[in-house]
Parts: structure tokens; C-alpha cells; sequence
């Protein structure tokens, strides 16, 4: 019937894993964003996690300046230091600290390794999904016992 509390794992192990080397472009930022419909991307430096790309980003750091995106590098306009969680975090906690933040996207890293970042969006439907398999398990459970009762329209 039900399963564990989903957690940020579930969400970044069905998710491609964005990174780039804070020296490319945001001209590359953006394409590989648009190619796999991503708003954001991790940016490293030798392969270590400094922080993150977004299409906030870019507007707020580069068209707002009229900078070219050909000549922009990622290291110079990307979030550094970016609110990050494990990936234990549990899907609702992530969305109450995007919530409280004010954000939308939150790396996830591990042991300092970078797994991916996962989207308001992201969290959203999968906390959508949890609750829909928790309201058929609860109507599940209330016939099971006998009761007429019905959580039809909770969510």
C-alpha cells in the first residue's frame, strides 16, 4: 500500500544531472538548459561544486547588462554559495526552504559530490503524486474496515 516519505533522491535519480566548468559560456549554459528543458545547471571548478546557473541568472547578471553570452563565463555571473540539500531531504522540508527563501532550484549535493538539482516544479509534482497515493491508501484502509467514509476531493 504506501510507501516511504519520498525524498530528493527520488526526485534527482529520475533527472539528468546538469554541470558545467565554471569557465564555459553562458551561451552553453543555455543551450544544454534549452536541450534538456532545464532552468538551471550545477558549475564546478575541476570538477568540485562552486555553485549554480539559472535563467534568473542569466537575466539578472546578463541581459540586464547587455552582456554578450558568447564572451559571459558561467564564474562570473553564477550563484555562488547556493542554499543546498542532502539528498535524504525530505520532498516537503526542500519545498518549504525553497519557500522561506525565496528560490526555486536547490543543488543537491552529497559528501560535497553534486547529484543534481531539483525545481520548484519538480517538488510540486511529486508532492501532488504523494498526496494522491496517500488520499487512494487512506480510501483503501476506511473500506477495508468497513467505513463509509471518503477522502474523494481532499486533494
Amino acid at each position: 500500500m504506501s510507501k516511504e516519505i519520498a525524498t530528493v533522491r527520488d526526485v534527482i535519480s529520475h533527472l539528468s544531472v546538469l554541470k558545467l566548468d565554471s569557465g564555459e559560456t553562458v551561451d552553453n549554459a543555455l543551450r544544454l538548459m534549452e536541450w534538456r528543458q532545464r532552468h538551471a545547471v550545477g558549475v564546478t571548478d575541476n570538477g568540485v561544486f562552486s555553485g549554480m546557473f539559472t535563467r534568473g541568472d542569466f537575466i539578472h547578471n546578463v541581459v540586464s547588462k547587455d552582456w554578450n553570452p558568447r564572451q559571459t563565463l558561467l564564474g562570473d555571473v553564477m550563484t555562488l554559495d547556493p542554499i543546498t540539500v542532502g539528498p535524504e531531504c525530505h520532498l516537503l522540508d526542500a519545498f518549504f526552504i525553497l519557500c522561506r527563501n525565496n528560490i526555486s532550484h536547490l543543488p543537491v549535493l552529497h559528501n560535497g559530490n553534486f547529484l543534481g538539482i531539483v525545481s520548484d516544479d519538480d517538488l510540486r509534482l511529486n508532492i501532488s503524486n504523494d498526496l494522491r497515493q496517500l488520499r487512494n491508501d487512506n480510501n483503501h484502509l476506511l473500506s477495508y474496515v468497513g467505513g463509509s467514509y471518503s477522502l474523494d476531493g481532499v486533494v
